[in-house]
């Protein structure tokens, strides 16, 4: 602004800082929480860094719960909900702490996402009997025709 020769400068008007607190998220104690915890435990231990959770992986685990309450309310229908919640707890620590007894395939897939579509192969893997006699026979009898061994009998392969 020119008024009679004379310049005008604004004079620059300093802001206070709003202060910001920082607020530490409360930990949520819900069953969804815990199984995140202890899957993150879980990934720690397997590959050495912590799980990574984002919108797909948040509901692959909201889909676990589902599955693992309804079948574990089918074992027992009378339980209460806290007893059911425990119950999905301890189902949950169960499969991971059961997973070196996965196929390497299975095995390998630790996104919750790949446990969620692919649970009840996973809950058949881990519950799987030790192999018996019979098949552990035609598995020796395999591995030694793999290894060329010449002694082997063949005969009773397809029985």
């Amino acid at each position: 602004d020119n008024v009679s020769g004379s310049v005008v400068v604004k004079k620059k008007i300093k802001k206070e800082k709003k202060k910001v607190s920082i607020r530490t998220p409360k930990k949520i104690d819900t069953l969804y929480s815990k199984m995140i915890e202890e899957y993150d435990v879980f990934c720690e231990k397997s590959t050495g860094v912590g799980c990574k959770i984002d919108g797909m992986q948040g509901k692959a685990m909201k889909q676990i719960i589902i599955y693992l309450k309804s079948q574990c309310r089918k074992k027992n229908p009378l339980l209460q909900d806290e007893e059911l919640d425990s119950a999905v707890m301890k189902s949950w620590i169960y499969i991971l702490g059961n997973w070196s007894k996965l196929d390497d395939y299975n095995r390998g897939r630790i996104k919750l996402s790949e446990i969620n579509s692919n649970m009840s192969n996973i809950l058949l893997k881990i519950k799987e009997q030790p192999i018996n006699k019979k098949q552990k026979e035609r598995n020796e009898q395999i591995n030694k025709a793999i290894h060329g061994a010449k002694s082997t009998d063949y005969s009773r392969l397809g029985k």
